[in-house]
């Protein structure tokens, strides 16, 4: 913690002078860990010059404030020490990192049921504009086949917005517009599904989770739990240990709240270490989304996105996010019939690059058009028109 005198200078001279403030390393009173503030208060700094490797604390949310744009010195660190960290060390994720990604190998004979199938559950009259939003973000995945399970609503149109997906269900409301899935699943077939999301813009119901809980935890696929989906388990009587029973790979994608009501004994912890004990205790892998979104899988394995666009924080990103995800698992689980971590490392870095590069605007619907175009790139290796 900084000295009191020390502290009331530097809230003085940002008072009279801000945005002139280059901090070396670490911005003075910083924790370099968690990227909190010893006793509230840290210098801010407009830019922030790192020197050898990224301290963990610098790109957490809780450090934007005071890091301002930050920089690394590279003071020659060599490669053996780097290559003997252990497999647990987290890892930042940043734009170059594209041209790195390989996607997963599929058969250039492969028909459109070998390139991964997806199965969404989306939508409520309240909400139907999530379920479009979800439906760009997995057509934009490039996975082969997508069926949908959507409100009456939004189903009826949907031929003239998204005539590449097929409703295999509609979701029914009752008067006081909440939905029921016990109809739907009843109807469903999930065994030629390589990944089903369930959640963004369900709302919440009565339905116990208990009703639907056995074909969740048959289905042998890729499960991405988003948004209402989270609430939903959360609220049940099992809450997340019912994620243990799954006999298929889980990804959960939650934003910050919805984190903390799934997982309630995780308050008080910063979010680096909250959501490597989440992964670690339910056996999933955990996505918490914010401007440097973290992804734990159970292993203990964590990465960070190092690189954001604060002004894409909108209403309909998280959407977009959960279909392209759940398009990319699949086209994992066709290629390996794996759900690895990394495929949800890498669904979070496209979707924010395409956040980041989308000159349109940064609504879903437009950051959803950009995104098809960056996977475009990286499907033809070409990511390095992107990169200049």
């Amino acid at each position: 913690p900084l000295p009191g005198s020390i502290a009331n200078l530097l809230k003085q001279r940002d008072l009279h002078c801000p945005g002139k403030l280059i901090s070396l390393d670490v911005p003075s009173g910083l924790c370099p860990d968690s990227g909190k503030p010893f006793n509230d208060f840290a210098a801010i700094a407009s830019f922030t010059l790192t020197v050898g490797l990224f301290k963990q604390g610098l790109i957490q949310d809780s450090a934007l404030k005071y890091v301002g744009e930050l920089v690394r010195l590279d003071i020659g660190m060599p490669n053996s020490l780097l290559e003997n960290l252990p497999d647990t060390q987290a890892k930042r994720v940043c734009s170059s990192d594209l041209v790195t990604f390989n996607w997963p190998n599929i058969e250039k004979s492969a028909s459109k049921y070998q390139r991964g199938r997806s199965l969404i559950v989306a939508g409520s009259e309240q909400y139907k504009g999530a379920a479009l939003l979800v439906l760009n973000g997995i057509l934009a995945s490039g996975v082969g086949s997508i069926k949908a399970a959507l409100p009456k609503k939004v189903a009826d149109g949907l031929w003239q917005v998204a005539p590449e997906v097929v409703v295999s269900g509609v979701l029914q409301s009752s008067p006081e517009g909440e939905v029921s899935l016990v109809p739907v699943f009843k109807e469903l077939d999930l065994a030629g599904v390589d990944s089903l999301l369930l959640g963004p813009g369900l709302g919440l119901a009565e339905e116990p989770w208990s009703a639907i809980a056995n074909v969740l935890e048959e289905f042998a696929g890729l499960l991405v739990l988003d948004a209402d989906g989270l609430n939903r388990l959360a609220f049940s009587s099992d809450g997340w240990q019912w994620l243990k029973k799954r006999h298929g790979p889980t990804w959960l994608t939650p934003h910050k709240q919805e984190f903390f009501r799934l997982f309630p004994e995780m308050q008080g912890k910063n979010s680096f270490e909250a959501v490597v004990e989440a992964a670690k205790s339910s056996g999933a892998v955990v996505l918490l989304k914010g401007a440097h979104s973290l992804v734990a899988d159970p292993k203990g394995s964590v990465w960070q996105l190092g690189q954001s666009d604060h002004w894409s924080a909108r209403a309909g990103l998280g959407d977009v996010l959960a279909g392209f995800a759940t398009g990319l698992g699949a086209i994992g689980v066709a290629s390996t019939n794996v759900a690895e971590a990394e495929l949800l490392v890498a669904a979070a870095l496209i979707h924010s690059e395409a956040a980041r590069s989308c000159k349109q605007g940064s609504t879903g619907s437009s950051i959803s058009e950009s995104l098809g175009v960056l996977t475009r790139k990286i499907q033809m290796r070409k990511c390095h028109e992107y990169e200049t």
